[in-house]
């Protein structure tokens, strides 16, 4: 009767009644009978009419001891907790979906907490887990049910500990939802160069405005890696990595970009020679400043006037090894003596004076 109410008319006996009366049964089939255990009974109310006078009501009670809910996943996942209390508590023996493969979120810490609702999930369905660290990824991905899996998890976690686990992190792929990095502030990732084409799906998933310091970059990709974003972040750092001949080619680029260049390391070996005019121990002294390799330096254009500075010159980590002479057939007449005395550092001698 959907009106709640059953009438029974007609004559019969009272055996009959009887009968009739002890074959109701209650049933519940759309959504949760107990209302989340706020509703654990139903009251069945009893009277009997002669059509005249009614029977004083006789009232029996139905416990809704065990049930068989139904939620939406969203339900579900905002009301786990008390689902857990119901399924542990016996108030609640299995937990149905509308249809199969729904997503239930949770909180990672939801996994051990409510074991016991998730258990009790009988419809095929997959988990998106919340507040997952680094540490626990691939446990958490290999997560199951007996009826459910992990289909995808959200990280939170340092941005030291994710720095560490990007190329991991890529190889999981769909699996992995977004990143919240729980450093506070501006958080900052080191990388390497490559990783920024190689994890570059990664790096759009953390959903933290950040910085991006990138080692190893080359001379040649300065400029595509200093403008490079990815959704939330840019690059505030590049140091560099390349050849004592390339970074020579590049040092006025790099004093330029100044502020965005950490260090640079030369990568031919030994003691590498990195080549500068006279005019940009001066105006690159910044950039020769960064060069964190043991270097020797070679120095251009150089006049007899500036020889000795020149040579007297340091950056933080070289030293001059050789000055080339460009200047006046005259001036280098006054200088001969001086130059002789300066043998072994001096170069080649270019004369200026045309002709």
């Amino acid at each position: 009767a959907t009106t709640g109410v059953l009438t029974l008319t007609g004559t019969t006996t009272l055996a009959n009644y009887q009968t009739a009366l002890e074959s109701i049964t209650y049933g519940f089939s759309n959504g949760d009978p107990t209302n989340a255990g706020a509703d654990m009974t139903r009251n069945v109310s009893m009277t009997v009419t002669d059509g005249t006078q009614s029977s004083t009501a006789l009232v029996s009670t139905i416990n809704m001891s065990t049930s068989v809910v139904e939620r939406s996943a969203a339900s579900i996942g905002s009301n786990l907790d008390g689902l857990e209390t119901q399924v542990h508590g016996g108030t609640v023996s299995s937990i149905l979906l509308p249809s199969s493969g729904q997503t239930v979120t949770v909180a990672f810490g939801q996994l051990t907490s409510d074991i016991d609702a998730l258990n009790a999930i009988t419809t095929p369905y997959t988990l998106e887990v919340t507040g997952v660290s680094i540490a626990n990824a691939a446990s958490t991905l290999a997560f199951t049910t007996p009826h459910g899996s992990v289909s995808k998890i959200d990280i939170s976690d340092t941005a030291a500990d994710v720095q560490a686990a990007l190329d991991t992190l890529q190889g999981d792929g769909s699996q992995i939802g977004s990143i919240s990095l729980t450093d506070g502030g501006t958080p900052n990732l080191a990388i390497n160069v490559g990783q920024l084409s190689s994890d570059l799906a990664t790096l759009n998933k953390i959903a933290s405005t950040h910085t991006l310091t990138v080692n190893g970059v080359a001379t040649a990709s300065l400029g595509s890696t200093l403008a490079f974003t990815d959704a939330h972040g840019s690059v505030s750092v590049a140091n560099i990595a390349d050849t004592a001949a390339h970074v020579s080619a590049a040092l006025d680029a790099i004093q330029a970009d100044g502020s965005k260049i950490g260090s640079i390391t030369l990568t031919d070996g030994g003691t590498p020679n990195v080549t500068a005019s006279y005019g940009q121990i001066s105006t690159d002294l910044g950039a020769l400043n960064k060069i964190a390799t043991t270097h020797t330096l070679t120095v251009t254009g150089v006049t007899t006037a500036n020889l000795a500075t020149a040579l007297a010159f340091t950056d933080a980590h070289g030293t001059v090894a050789m000055a080339n002479i460009s200047d006046t057939a005259a001036n280098l007449a006054v200088a001969l003596d001086t130059l002789q005395s300066d043998g072994a550092k001096i170069g080649t001698i270019t004369l200026t004076d045309g002709g």
